[in-house]
């Protein structure tokens, strides 16, 4: 199975996904060689505070491209989105306990 890296909608999609899996795996590596204390999170930690944020924005930038007509953005845009309300969910859950 070949990947058409020249659809747009295809390119897209795989950066999103790239975006993503780097972002975490990047987070976690800075975690594992730097760990925080109970007062002094690590910077992997404090990375993965900011991507509910950072999602949220780049939700916000696709939407509005593929609410002006670009069709390319639609998937990456629902991947925004689902990645933005599972933090929450997450958060939340970690809150209540």
């Amino acid at each position: 199975m070949k990947i058409d890296f020249k659809n747009p909608k295809t390119r897209s999609t795989s950066l999103t996904l790239l975006f993503y899996f780097s972002i975490i795996t990047v987070s976690l590596l800075l975690n594992y060689l730097s760990p925080g204390g109970m007062c002094s999170p690590s910077i992997g930690l404090m990375l993965l505070t900011l991507l509910p944020f950072i999602s949220f924005i780049l939700f916000f930038i696709n939407f509005r491209r593929s609410y002006k007509g670009n069709k390319a953005t639609r998937i990456s845009t629902l991947i925004h989105l689902i990645v933005f309300i599972s933090f929450l969910v997450l958060y939340s859950f970690r809150v209540n306990k």
